[in-house]
């Protein structure tokens, strides 16, 4: 890609009743939320959060991120999240079932839950990564300009 930038992909609507206050939240007067990628026409590779403006290093382009629709960027953090809810809930499902079991039919079941966790960390949650990035390569692409 010879410029513009690349983030995470945008899922479903993204318009899920959070109101239309800001996307980038500040913390200490940085903000945080997935990396964007900017390829500057002369190569030069720069990663910056949204709204902020990154200043090419070899030719002193600027490139501002707020260019990018803040509602696809409000997509990609809502696709970001909704991961990371996956990942934890999946996890706590697990040991909700196994405590359960143990509870219910035998103490022995418990000892079936690291395995579980195992199967949970080594076959979902990577197939997950590579799905999440897959889409993320082909979706989110914004061609910025440059100030």
């Amino acid at each position: 890609m010879a410029r513009g930038s690349k983030a995470f992909p945008s899922a479903g609507s993204g318009a899920r009743g959070r109101g239309d206050g800001p996307v980038v939240a500040s913390r200490k007067g940085a903000s945080f939320g997935p990396p964007i990628t900017i390829r500057c026409d002369c190569a030069e590779v720069g990663y910056v959060a949204y709204g902020e403006v990154w200043t090419c290093t070899s030719c002193g382009r600027r490139w501002n991120t707020r260019q990018i629709p803040e509602a696809d960027y409000r997509r990609i953090i809502d696709h970001l999240r909704w991961f990371k809810v996956q990942a934890i809930g999946g996890v706590g499902s697990i040991v909700v079932v196994f405590g359960s079991l143990a509870l219910v039919v035998a103490d022995r079941m418990i000892l079936l839950m690291p395995f579980a966790m195992v199967l949970w960390g080594l076959w979902f949650l990577p197939r997950r990564r590579r799905s999440f990035r897959d889409i993320a390569r082909t979706q989110a692409t914004w061609n910025l300009r440059p100030e």
